[in-house]
């Protein structure tokens, strides 16, 4: 009776995790990750990002085109002043950069950043980030505009190694993003407010970077890359998988490594 006692109590003990989505998704992508994770008795908030909650079927709202990431770190930091203790942080794509920025101003007990979008802190450059976003740069003034790939970008960049049929429910899924956040993202120069900046001296707590061996979006070699401006960063990649380590075919590795990982920290 005690055993079990014990058990409940340290289940209740542990933080909660905050999951932030990436470009073009929903709190909703992290759906098979919930469940590892409740199963495993964390409490799990997977909130949609500012003016995400349209689908794309939908005209999204006109003031997510000038929305920045300093916008979602501010959202996520009132979130996270209502948990009752310091949560985890786990990020996907720009989520994951998101969880970098969000760990820079509030107390988290670790990070998990998953094939994340490159902070401005490296110098990162490949060819197909720039296929997937061509067309979307090439708009005019697209960094006022909301915009979302093309089903071609989508398939060729984040879901090409899921079947025809899975890459079409999963495009079917996808949002608008906002414009002044791939800027800030893509092209960091230009941006004076330097938004796409971690500060890296104010991430003291410990941080996986997940990279995957078949990325397009965010190719592994950024995300090792990123992964070394952490004294405390550990990072860990996987050769079977593409950018959308949240539901390939077998993505249930992933959260059960993670769990792993998070063992000795919470």
């Amino acid at each position: 009776m005690l055993g079990i006692v014990a058990q409940h109590f340290f289940v209740k003990m542990r933080p909660p995790l905050l999951f932030v989505h990436g470009m073009m998704e929903t709190g909703g992508c992290w759906k098979n990750y919930r469940s590892v994770f409740e199963s495993a008795g964390f409490e799990c908030h997977a909130p949609d990002l500012r003016y995400h909650h349209l689908s794309q079927k939908d005209a999204p709202d006109y003031r997510l085109g000038t929305v920045s990431l300093r916008d979602y770190v501010a959202d996520l930091k009132a979130l996270v002043a209502t948990l009752p203790t310091a949560p985890v942080l786990v990020g996907h794509s720009m989520g994951g950069l998101i969880v970098q920025l969000l760990a820079s101003e509030v107390q988290a007990r670790a990070v998990v950043a998953l094939t994340p979008a490159p902070p401005s802190n490296i110098t990162s450059f490949a060819i197909s980030p720039l296929r997937i976003f061509a067309e979307s740069v090439l708009s005019m003034r697209f960094w006022e505009k909301p915009f979302k790939v093309s089903f071609a970008s989508a398939s060729f960049g984040f879901l090409h190694q899921l079947p025809l049929a899975d890459q079409q429910k999963g495009y079917s899924e996808m949002v608008y993003e906002s414009g002044r956040v791939l800027s800030e993202i893509a092209l960091p120069q230009f941006d004076k407010h330097k938004a796409a900046h971690v500060p890296i001296d104010k991430v003291t707590c410990p941080i996986l970077f997940v990279g995957a061996s078949l990325d397009r979006a965010t190719p592994a070699v950024s995300v090792k890359k990123a992964s070394k401006l952490y004294p405390q960063g550990e990072y860990k990649e996987y050769a079977q998988f593409g950018h959308w380590v949240l539901g390939e075919a077998g993505w249930e590795q992933v959260p059960q490594d993670i769990l792993a990982w998070l063992q000795p920290h919470v």
